[in-house]
């Protein structure tokens, strides 16, 4: 009697454990294609913080779902503004999505003509523009004219150094 008991439980346990693994992979696909409110949250990263007139940014987007926390393909591109401290915006790029690897890869030609200064990097989807400016992805981007003549300077994050353009320079990684 005991061992019918004991298999009992036992299969019970079994049945309930898949049953309960089967509603979690079903609660993923359920936020995932039901009209539930999504948010998209994009990072963007750049190669550096602070550029010189006619330098390219280069940059790479991630695009993750707030409520899931994982890469999401829904949107085919991003875009991409370069807004002065008046929010006049100077110029926008439209980046495609890298099928390949799941990111929005692409540069953003600066102007020569752009003075020195302090600009915003504003990256959003077109899902992204209905809920407002609050969502959008914002980095900081600094503008600053060369004083050297033929030689310019470069960083690295916060650290400068001086470089002249007949050297050659490796960095490894």
């Amino acid at each position: 009697m005991r061992r019918v008991i004991l298999m009992m439980v036992l299969l019970g346990c079994f049945i309930f454990s898949r049953a309960l693994g089967q509603q979690v992979e079903g609660l993923d696909s359920l936020l995932m294609n039901t009209a539930l409110p999504y948010y998209e949250n994009l990072y963007v990263h750049t190669d550096r913080s602070n550029y010189q007139p006619g330098d390219t940014i280069f940059l790479r987007g991630d695009l993750f779902s707030a409520v899931l926390n994982r890469q999401m393909l829904n949107s085919r591109f991003i875009y991409v503004d370069l807004v002065d401290t008046n929010d006049a915006v100077l110029h926008r790029e439209k980046i495609a999505l890298d099928t390949i690897n799941g990111s929005f890869n692409g540069y953003f030609p600066l102007h020569k003509q752009l003075k020195r200064g302090e600009y915003k990097l504003f990256a959003y989807t077109y899902f992204m523009q209905n809920l407002g400016k609050e969502y959008f992805f914002c980095k900081k981007i600094s503008l600053n004219e060369s004083q050297f003549g033929n030689e310019y300077m470069m960083s690295d994050m916060d650290d400068f150094q001086l470089i002249r353009p007949d050297y050659t320079i490796h960095k490894y990684t």
